[in-house]
């Protein structure tokens, strides 16, 4: 017997596929997949810490 289920992930994963380019050097070796908010916060965080830090070298300099 079939049946089916709907998962909220598959689906998020499913619209950012979409978006990608179908074709070209630009699709090729992408992979979608999800990841917890509070680790893509926390990678997000420590980016702008990083590019924060960078500025402040750069300034330093001047």
């Amino acid at each position: 017997m079939a049946a089916t289920h709907k998962c909220t992930g598959c689906e998020v994963i499913a619209d950012k596929q979409a978006e990608l380019p179908a074709e070209g050097q630009a699709a090729r070796g992408v992979k979608v997949y999800l990841l917890p908010a509070a680790v893509h916060a926390a990678l997000q965080a420590q980016r702008e810490l990083t590019r924060g830090s960078r500025r402040h070298d750069d300034e330093d300099d001047e």
